[in-house]
């Protein structure tokens, strides 16, 4: 399924109308690029129809964007005109792709796979998928970039999942979530897991209950998505296991 057809089931928190209304360059509540803050000004506010039309334009913005990058990688990741100063998610995200992440040095080409989608091509397998979470006092929109590798290891062939942020409504200016799987000679095995982002936050940086919010979602987040990886990696398995 594409993230046009998974995105055709989105629905707007009811706080995100007025947001959108108030949305100006320079001035919004969600982070936006320029092109669709002008389409969001643009809605019939004073119509009935105005949450639909909302709707259908965050939509339109995450499969736009989507289809983008796909095309041309991370070129095409947005610039974020909500602030003062825009923010470049492109480069962002090259920043963040440079920092240190051991787990996804273990499999060869992913980290240039990661840096460099579509022209580098996918270790073993790759997709696009959206999600909408609740993080604190905000409803968070995003799409996330998907990537499958294996790894040779004492134990055995492990897998090792890159998830990278391709556009988000709120806090993030880039993400990368790095997950393994390591097999274990009994059966069942080890999960790590390792996670940077480079955030809109405050200069000083997250307070002690954000802090503590953030390990919640990161953790429920992780359960989503070994839950919604499972079928992906036994197919992935099944596919490289020899006959």
């Amino acid at each position: 399924m594409t993230v046009a057809a998974e995105a055709a089931r989105l629905t707007l928190d009811a706080r995100h109308v007025p947001m959108l209304r108030k949305c100006r360059v320079g001035r919004c509540d969600l982070r936006l690029p320029e092109e669709v803050i002008a389409e969001v000004r643009a809605l019939p506010w004073d119509s009935p129809a105005a949450r639909g039309a909302a709707e259908q334009a965050v939509r339109g913005f995450l499969a736009r964007y989507a289809a983008r990058y796909a095309e041309q990688g991370n070129g095409a990741l947005p610039v974020f005109a909500d602030r003062r100063v825009p923010v470049s998610s492109a480069e962002s995200t090259r920043a963040l792709v440079e920092r240190p992440l051991p787990l996804l040095d273990l499999a060869p080409g992913l980290r240039a796979h990661v840096r460099d989608a579509p022209r580098a091509t996918a270790p073993r397998a790759s997709y696009l998928y959206w999600y909408k979470e609740r993080f604190h006092r905000k409803l968070l929109l995003a799409v996330h970039h998907v990537s499958l590798a294996s790894a040779s290891t004492p134990a055995g062939e492990a897998m090792v999942v890159a998830s990278k942020q391709v556009v988000a409504t709120n806090y993030m200016n880039s993400a990368l979530e790095v997950t393994a799987f390591f097999p274990s000679p009994g059966g069942g095995g080890l999960v790590a897991y390792e996670s940077r982002a480079r955030t809109d936050i405050r200069p000083s940086g997250f307070t002690w209950i954000e802090r503590v919010l953030l390990r919640r979602l990161l953790r429920a987040r992780l359960e989503d998505q070994l839950g919604s990886l499972r079928g992906r990696l036994e197919s992935f398995r099944t596919a490289t296991t020899p006959s």
